[in-house]
C-alpha cells in the first residue's frame, strides 16, 4: 500500500539541503525567506512535512499556517493562523491579544505586533514562518508579513512559503512582490516532477512488481506530478494488473482518477468525500457528516485516508478535516451532477452558522431570488455596523448575483464597490470597474468611477464624475442618498485639498449632509478635512478655531477621535506651536497602534520629524522620517512619498551630509512627479532650503523659497510658513535686500506673536537685521533679552545657539573679548552636541562633541532610543524591527564606544546642551 502523506519520502535531497543551508544561517542571525515552487501536486506541502519533521527544524519555533482558495476575502486569515501558534501571554497588550485582527486595521500596524511577537518568540529559540498555497493568502495578511520581512535585520527567522505556479510558468510568476519587495535574503526553491528513478523508488515501495516499461509510462503520462504518480500506483495496486505495459491502460485524466477512486469506496465514504468538496476549507468532522448525511463518520474517513484524498487533524478537539489536494478537491466538485451538487450546498446551508451559509444559499439558487437578496442585503448592513466593511460587501456582491431585477443587481453592486473605495481596498475595487462601467449611469456609478480615478491621481476626470454624483445624490433624502452623497462631498472636497484649492475644499465639505452628526464617521473625516481647508484659506490658526469647537462639542473617547485628532496635531504644529503638535499627532500615532486603525500615520510622521527638527531634536526626527518612509512605500501610501524623503534630508543636511541630503531630495522631487498632495511640493522647497542654509548658499536659499511668498498667499505654501518664513527672511538679508528684509522681518514678529516657535527666530533676525545696519549695540540688547530669559518649550535650540554666538561676536567687537568668547563657546557647544558640522567652523570641535559620529544611522537611532531610558522591546516598536535586531546593533554601538552598559549610553545621549544650562544661570552677560 501507499503510505500516508509523509511516512514515505522519495527524492527531494537537494531542495532538502537548499531549505537546510537558509535554516542554519538563519539561526545565526540572517534571515531568509525560500519560496518552494511548484505546480499544483508538485509536493509543495509534503516537502514542506518532511522538512519540518528533520533535525535542522527542530531548533525552531514554529508558525504554520495553511491557505485555501475559500478564505482569500477574508483580511488577516493567514495572519490570525499564525497567532495561533503564539502563547496568548505574547499577545497581551496589543490588539492581536484575543488572536484575531480587526478587519480595518492597517497592514503596517499589524506587521509591527507580528515584529514584537517575533521579537519575544526570538528570546527563546529561532522562529521559522512556514506558510502553504501563499497565493490564496488574503492581500492584507501578505502585505503585513511583506512588512515584517523587509523589518528583518540580525533576526533568527527563516520563513518558508510555498506557491503554485502554472506548468508553462517561469520564476517570473512565481513570486509575490507584495511580499518579497524590498526583501534582502531570497532563496527558490523549485520542485520539478519527479525522475524516472523517483518515480521507479515510489512504485516499488508500493508495488509487489514493477517492470521498468510500466515506469516508464507511469512517468511519461504523469511528467513525474507526484500526485498523480501516487494516484496511478494505487490505481495499478487496486486492480493487480500484471505488470507489463500492453496490459497497463493508464487514465489520461487525473479526474477519472479520482473518480475510479471514489467507486471503489463505500457509499458512505464517497458521500462525505462528496460534502468536503462543496464545504471548501477544513471543518468539524460531525458537521461534514451532517452535510454528508452519514451517520458513523470516524468509520466513513477510514477507506478516504487510505486513498489519500482526505487529511484528518485528530490532535484538535473539533477534528477538522478536509479533502487533501485542491486538485482532487476540484476532480470530485466535477464529478457531481448539478441536483446532487445544489442538495449538498441546501444541507451545508443549514447545517453551519449564519455567516458562513449564505454562500452556500447562494450556490443552491436556480434563479433569481428576490427574497435571499433582500436577506443578504440586511446581513451586510449588520456587518457594515460592526465595521466589517469587507464582509459586507461581499455580501452586497452576492446579493447582487441574486437579485430579481437588473435595477437591484447594479444597486448593491455599486453599494459594494463605494463602500470598498471608502476603506481604500483598491485591489478588491479593480476587477469590479468593468462591471460598474457597464451599470446604467447613475450618481452612485459616477462616484464610484470618480473616487477611483482620484485615488489613482487622475483628478481632472475624477472632479465632474464627483460633483456630477453630489448634485444628483443632494436632490433626495433617502439614507442611501445621504450617505453616498457624504462619500461624493468628501471625495470631492479631498481632491481640491489635493489641487490646493482651499475656498473649493470648503465649499465641498460643506456639502457634506451629515456635518453635523458626531456619531458618524463621515463627519469625523470631512469635518478634520474641513479644518485643513480653512488653514489653505486664512491659516492655521483658523483651521484650530474650526476643529477645536468641533471636538468640544462631540462624545468624550469617541472611536472616531483619532482622526481629528491628528489634524489638531499637523495644525499645531503648522501654527508654530510645536510641542502642542508633537502632543496630538503621538497621541494619535499611539491610538493608532493600539487599534491597529490607520490615522493617516504617514503624514504625522513627517509632522512628528519636522517638528522634531526644528526644536532641535534631530535624532528624533530622523526615527520619526524613518518611520513615515516605511509607512509611505510603493505599496502603502505611495501619496507621502515626497514629504517622507525631503524630512529625512533635514537631518543629513544639518549634519553636513549634503551628498545623502540631496540624494533624498531628488527622491522626493521625482515622487511629486507621481501622486503626491498640494503641500508636498512647498515641503520639499523647505527640504532644499534647509539644505541650501546649511551649505550658506543664500542666493540658492532665496531662489528656492521667493517663488512661495508671490501673492496670493493662500494654499500649501501658507500652511507651514512659520516653518520657513524665518529662512526666507535671512536669505534676504544675506543678500542685501534691506528694504524687503524690513518688511519681511515686520511679518515674521507678527507671526511670532501666535507661534512661540518664531519667536526666538524672530529676536536673532532682528538682531541680525540691525547688525546690518550697522547698530551692533541695538542688536546686543535683543540678543541679551533672549539669552538670560526663561526657556520656552518652543524655543529652537539652534536658534538659541545662534543668538548666543551672534551675542558673543557683538561684545567681542565692543571689546569685551572674553565674554564675547564664553558666549561663542555656548553657542557652538550646543552646535556640537547635535553634529552641525556646516553651523561650526572647527570640524575638528564638531567630531570631538558628536560622540556618535561613527555610528550608522540605524545604530544612532538606536543609541538614541535607549538613551531616553527605552528597554529593546520599545525602541523596536518605535523603529518597527524586531527586539533582536535592536539587541544585534545595541552590541555594535557598545564596541563602536567602548562602553559595557545602557547606563553608560544613557550619560552620553542626555547630557543636556550647555546651552540652556548657561543661559538660565546668568552668565556674563551685564
Amino acid at each position: 500500500m501507499i503510505s500516508k502523506p509523509g511516512d514515505f519520502f522519495v527524492g527531494r535531497q537537494s531542495e532538502l539541503d537548499e531549505l537546510n543551508r537558509c535554516a542554519q544561517q538563519a539561526q545565526q542571525g540572517r534571515p531568509w525567506l525560500v519560496w518552494v515552487r511548484g505546480e499544483s501536486g508538485a509536493g509543495k506541502t509534503t516537502l514542506l512535512r518532511h522538512w519540518l519533521r528533520n533535525d535542522e527544524a527542530q531548533a525552531f519555533r514554529v508558525l504554520t499556517a495553511r491557505c485555501a482558495s475559500s478564505e482569500q476575502e477574508f483580511p488577516y486569515g493567514l495572519v490570525e493562523q499564525l497567532l495561533r501558534k503564539v502563547p496568548p501571554s505574547l499577545l497581551q497588550g496589543s490588539f492581536l491579544e484575543h488572536g484575531t485582527v480587526p478587519e480595518n486595521a492597517a497592514p503596517f500596524r499589524v506587521g509591527a505586533q507580528l515584529l514584537e511577537v517575533l521579537g519575544l518568540l526570538q528570546l527563546q529559540s529561532p522562529v521559522a514562518i512556514v506558510a502553504d498555497d501563499i497565493q490564496w493568502a488574503d492581500r492584507n495578511s501578505k502585505e503585513a508579513l511583506g512588512f515584517v520581512l523587509r523589518r528583518l535585520e540580525a533576526d533568527t527567522v527563516i520563513t518558508i512559503l510555498s506557491l503554485r505556479r502554472s506548468s508553462e510558468g517561469g520564476i517570473e510568476d512565481s513570486r509575490d512582490p507584495l511580499i518579497e519587495e524590498g526583501v534582502d535574503r531570497i532563496c527558490h526553491v523549485p520542485l520539478s516532477g519527479f525522475s524516472i528513478e523517483e518515480v521507479s523508488h515510489l512504485a516499488e515501495h508500493s508495488l509487489d512488481q514493477v517492470d521498468p516499461h510500466t515506469v516508464e509510462n507511469l512517468a511519461n503520462l504523469t511528467r513525474g506530478n507526484p500526485l498523480y504518480v501516487q494516484m496511478l500506483i494505487r490505481e495499478l495496486e487496486r486492480t493487480s494488473v500484471v505488470s507489463r505495459p500492453e496490459n497497463v491502460e493508464f487514465s489520461p485524466s487525473l479526474a477519472s482518477v479520482v473518480s475510479h477512486q471514489l467507486a471503489n469506496v463505500p457509499q458512505a465514504s464517497r458521500h462525505l468525500a462528496e460534502a468536503l468538496a462543496v464545504l471548501n476549507g477544513r471543518i468539524p468532522l460531525l458537521k461534514a457528516a451532517a452535510v454528508a448525511g452519514v451517520s458513523e463518520p470516524s468509520i466513513a474517513m477510514g477507506p478516504l485516508l487510505a486513498e489519500g484524498l482526505v487529511e484528518w487533524i485528530r490532535e484538535d478537539p473539533a477534528a477538522p478535516v478536509a479533502i487533501r489536494h485542491e486538485l482532487q478537491k476540484s476532480a470530485i466538485h466535477a464529478c457531481l451532477s448539478p441536483v446532487r451538487r445544489k442538495e449538498l450546498h441546501v444541507k451545508a446551508a443549514a447545517v453551519l452558522p449564519r455567516d458562513a451559509s449564505w454562500e452556500h444559499r447562494v450556490a443552491a439558487a436556480d434563479s433569481v431570488d428576490g427574497a435571499l437578496s433582500h436577506e443578504l442585503e440586511e446581513a451586510a448592513n449588520e456587518q457594515l455596523h460592526l465595521g466589517n466593511v469587507n464582509r459586507a460587501a461581499t455580501l452586497w456582491l452576492w446579493a447582487a448575483d441574486v437579485a430579481s431585477s437588473c435595477t437591484e443587481h447594479e444597486r448593491l453592486l455599486q453599494l459594494a464597490a463605494a463602500h470598498l473605495l471608502w476603506i481604500d481596498e483598491f485591489s478588491r475595487i479593480k476587477p469590479l470597474l468593468v462591471d460598474v462601467q457597464a451599470c446604467t449611469p447613475s450618481p452612485t456609478r459616477d462616484l464610484i468611477l470618480g473616487a477611483y480615478a482620484e485615488s489613482r491621481g487622475r483628478l481632472n476626470e475624477a472632479a465632474p464624475l464627483l460633483t456630477n454624483a453630489l448634485d444628483a445624490e443632494e436632490r433626495s433624502a433617502t439614507p442611501e442618498s445621504v450617505k453616498i452623497a457624504g462619500m461624493a462631498a468628501s471625495w470631492l472636497g479631498l481632491l481640491e485639498l489635493l489641487r490646493g484649492n482651499g475656498q473649493a475644499a470648503v465649499k465641498a465639505f460643506e456639502r457634506v449632509p451629515s456635518i453635523n452628526d458626531v456619531n458618524s464617521a463621515i463627519t469625523y473625516r470631512a469635518k478634520s478635512h474641513l479644518a485643513f481647508a480653512h488653514a489653505f484659506i486664512d491659516g492655521p490658526r483658523a483651521g484650530l478655531d474650526s476643529l477645536t469647537e468641533f471636538l468640544e462639542s462631540g462624545d468624550d473617547a469617541h472611536h472616531f477621535l483619532p482622526f481629528p485628532l491628528m489634524f489638531r496635531g499637523l495644525l499645531h504644529s503648522f501654527a508654530g506651536e510645536l510641542n502642542a503638535g508633537i502632543r496630538d499627532v503621538s497621541e494619535a500615532l499611539e491610538m493608532s497602534r493600539l487599534s491597529g486603525r490607520p490615522t493617516m500615520d504617514e503624514f504625522g510622521f513627517v509632522c512628528l520629524s519636522s517638528a522634531q527638527f526644528l526644536l532641535g531634536k534631530w535624532d528624533e526626527s530622523s526615527v520619526s522620517a524613518r518611520n513615515a518612509l516605511i509607512i509611505s512605500s510603493k505599496r502603502e501610501k505611495p501619496w507621502a512619498a515626497a514629504m517622507g524623503h525631503a524630512a529625512l534630508s533635514f537631518t543629513f543636511s544639518g549634519r553636513g551630509d549634503f551628498a545623502q541630503a540631496q540624494e533624498y531630495l531628488d527622491i522626493a522631487q521625482a515622487e511629486l512627479s507621481n501622486f503626491a498632495p498640494s503641500w508636498a511640493v512647498p515641503f520639499t522647497c523647505l527640504g532644499n532650503a534647509v539644505l541650501a542654509h546649511a551649505q550658506s548658499d543664500a542666493v540658492r536659499l532665496l531662489s528656492i523659497l521667493e517663488p512661495l511668498t508671490h501673492p496670493p498667499l493662500s494654499g500649501p505654501a501658507s500652511h507651514f510658513q512659520a516653518w520657513w518664513r524665518a529662512l526666507y527672511t535671512e536669505a534676504l538679508i544675506e543678500n542685501g535686500r534691506s528694504s524687503e528684509a524690513e518688511t519681511e522681518l515686520r511679518y515674521v514678529q507678527e507671526l511670532a506673536r501666535t507661534a512661540p516657535y518664531l519667536r526666538l527666530p524672530a529676536a536673532w533676525l532682528h538682531g541680525k537685521y540691525l547688525e546690518s545696519c550697522g547698530d551692533k549695540y541695538g542688536a546686543m540688547k535683543i540678543y541679551q533679552s533672549k539669552v538670560t530669559r526663561v526657556r520656552n518649550p518652543d524655543d529652537s535650540l539652534v536658534y538659541m545657539s545662534l543668538i548666543q554666538r551672534s551675542l558673543g561676536g557683538c561684545l567681542k567687537s565692543t571689546g569685551r573679548v572674553s565674554d564675547g568668547d564664553i558666549w561663542i563657546e555656548r553657542g557652538e557647544g550646543t552646535l556640537s552636541t547635535l553634529g552641525a558640522r556646516p553651523y561650526i567652523a572647527s570640524a575638528s570641535q564638531v567630531h570631538g562633541s558628536d560622540l556618535l559620529a561613527d555610528l550608522t544611522p540605524r545604530e544612532r537611532d538606536v543609541a538614541h532610543l535607549v538613551g531616553r531610558g527605552m528597554t529593546n522591546r520599545e525602541v523596536g516598536a518605535e523603529l518597527f524591527v524586531s527586539a533582536k535586531t535592536v539587541e544585534y546593533h545595541l552590541g555594535r554601538i557598545f564596541a563602536k564606544l567602548d562602553i559595557t552598559s545602557r547606563r553608560q549610553l544613557r550619560d552620553l545621549i542626555l547630557d543636556p546642551p550647555r546651552v540652556f544650562r548657561s543661559s538660565t544661570s546668568g552668565g556674563p552677560v551685564r
